[in-house]
């Protein structure tokens, strides 16, 4: 099981990275933003759009709410300006939500239901949190390939190197 520290190392480093791609993303015109490169989402647009969706989906969950949004492939932000500005809110919503994070909690099993599965799921609750860094980074490494294909340097992104 995971502890409510490693969340707080892993919610600081979802920080970092994402900070990262800001100024990468900020000097990139819109089209090569909205460009097909031949990634699971297609574009960075749609890449990361689908880390907004699925971190807030997430969240949802894990504060027993209705979930609002079901389209994995919705498109949150338009531009680079409007999904760094919510970006930057998720962010500091996730680190605000794991900050109050207890052992007890993570210790416990969480029921959700899957609309990928179409059905009602219970997983342990640390499970799930780790699931949704691990996805982050899954996709933010998709990301970053088309980044770097396209000759921008996204920098280190290795844990131990976070500040």
């Amino acid at each position: 099981m995971i502890t409510r520290e490693y969340c707080l190392t892993l919610s600081g480093y979802n920080i970092w990275q994402n900070r990262n791609l800001y100024s990468i993303l900020s000097s990139m015109e819109e089209a090569e933003w909205k460009k097909d490169h031949g990634v699971f989402f297609k574009s960075l647009q749609g890449t990361l759009n689908h880390l907004l969706y699925s971190d807030r989906v997430w969240l949802d969950r894990f504060y027993k709410k209705e979930v609002s949004l079901k389209d994995p492939k919705v498109i949150l932000a338009e531009s680079i300006a409007d999904w760094t500005e919510a970006r930057k809110k998720l962010d500091e919503e996730i680190h605000t939500w794991i900050s109050g994070l207890t052992n007890d909690w993570l210790a416990k099993d969480l029921a959700y239901f899957s609309y990928a599965y179409n059905k009602e799921l219970v997983k342990p609750a640390w499970l799930l949190v780790t699931h949704l860094f691990n996805h982050q980074t899954h996709h933010r490494s998709q990301a970053t390939s088309v980044l770097n294909q396209i000759g921008l340097n996204y920098g280190v992104t290795d844990l131990p190197m976070l500040p």
